[in-house]
């Protein structure tokens, strides 16, 4: 597993251990994984991917990340990110961009960029990331790799430092979902759940552009999918309109500004050499707002929560596209022919926005190759604090539609 040139050449890693990890003992025993470094593991640093991080080594791992060192597995290194968390491309501009492992010209996606690209070149096994808007589920679908986010909870924001409060969780990535659901049961990082019904799953599909434009090569893969899922006698596929819920990406927008804006408050005035341009302009940004401005935004959250509710609330499983684009080129927005929003970076988050604004578990799993040669994912949502259960069903949906995706640099 120990692959050294692979990480240097991809910049996943900001610190590593100094040598091979040996083996722990317990179910989890030979496994190895990383952890985003805005994440506290033991004996680590904590760099947030900034100059601000804490230069002492932490005395304790996060909870999830310690219920599997307990059980054996091993952590290879705290992984790159985009700085402070507030990007969606990883491009760091104090630890480096990390390259995509299907075509190094090209972005990984963020916020948990190092995460999912040592997974996809075969570095570690699974790792730990963050997810305010979509950091887990944006890197996976673009390194073809699953994800997934848990519904809010304290347990999952324990160890987590820096984020905006009030979106944000840790995530969990693999190279499938089965083995995110496989790891999870092993090391019960989740309420075990009562088995559901043996009727069919009733799957609510979005595939009519009440969410936005989709690039027409990724709408291809995503309707291929949806055409094999129907023939699956486990599922009932519906068509599904989430019309009204446009304004989300902007509402997100506004709380993770304002949040991070908040605790930066200080810093961003008496030491604004040590943040990079990027992260300087949105803190600068949620410093702007009003407590109107951040009330309002509260306010049209629970209008976008009570609305997603009402419209999902016949349905055991909600499914989009994880993005509506493939992997940009380092340097260049995404873009969407036909779509007259303009929203540039905020196109990334238009569907993984809504799971982090409702609170409700997603995941993204890998299910084909574009036009262009690069991964597609396809996005999965359950009901809130029923993750097992939305688990179980997502691992249906990968059993039938997903795959199993290698980049050359793991193929040769």
């Amino acid at each position: 597993m120990w692959k050294s040139a692979e990480r240097d050449s991809l910049c996943c890693f900001i610190s590593v251990v100094d040598s091979p990890p040996e083996p722990g003992s317990g179910p989890l025993s030979g496994l190895v994984f990383g952890v985003k470094d805005n994440i506290d593991v033991e004996g680590f640093t904590t760099t947030l991917g900034s100059l601000l991080g804490d230069p002492l080594p932490q005395a304790e791992s996060a909870e999830v990340v310690r219920s599997v060192e307990d059980l054996g597995a091993v952590c290879l290194g705290k992984q790159n990110l985009g700085e402070l968390a507030t990007d969606a491309y990883t491009m760091n501009p104090h630890f480096g961009t990390t390259l995509n492992p299907w075509d190094t010209k090209r972005i990984v996606g963020g916020s948990s960029g190092g995460s999912a690209a040592a997974i996809a070149a075969g570095i570690v096994d699974f790792a730990f990331g963050s997810d305010s808007g979509g950091s887990v589920r944006i890197p996976a679908s673009m390194c073809g790799i699953a994800a997934f986010r848990p519904s809010q909870s304290a347990r999952w924001q324990k160890g987590l430092v820096g984020g905006a409060w009030s979106i944000d969780s840790i995530g969990l990535m693999g190279p499938t979902l089965s083995d995110l659901h496989w790891l999870v049961r092993q090391a019960h990082l989740l309420p075990l759940s009562s088995s559901g019904s043996s009727e069919p799953l009733r799957v609510g599909v979005v595939m009519d552009g009440s969410m936005g434009a989709v690039r027409s090569d990724v709408a291809d893969v995503f309707d291929v999918a949806v055409r094999r899922l129907k023939e699956d006698p486990r599922l009932r596929i519906e068509k599904l309109r989430l019309g009204g819920l446009e304004l989300g990406v902007l509402v997100a927008a506004v709380i993770a500004y304002v949040d991070l804006g908040a605790q930066h408050a200080d810093t961003i005035r008496s030491q604004p050499q040590k943040y990079g341009a990027p992260a300087r302009h949105i803190f600068r940004i949620g410093n702007l707002f009003s407590g109107t401005d951040y009330v309002t935004a509260g306010r049209m959250r629970q209008l976008i929560i009570d609305r997603y509710l009402e419209a999902a609330s016949g349905f055991d499983l909600v499914v989009t596209p994880t993005l509506p684009v493939t992997a940009p080129v380092i340097g260049e927005d995404p873009v969407v022919p036909g779509d007259d929003s303009q929203l540039g970076l905020f196109s990334l988050i238009r569907f993984t926005a809504l799971a982090n604004l409702t609170g409700v578990p997603s995941a993204s799993i890998p299910i084909g190759l574009s036009d262009d040669g690069l991964p597609v994912g396809l996005q999965v949502m359950g009901h809130r604090h029923r993750d097992m259960r939305m688990l179980a069903a997502a691992e249906i949906i990968e059993e039938a539609v997903g795959q199993h995706l290698l980049p050359p640099i793991y193929t040769g």
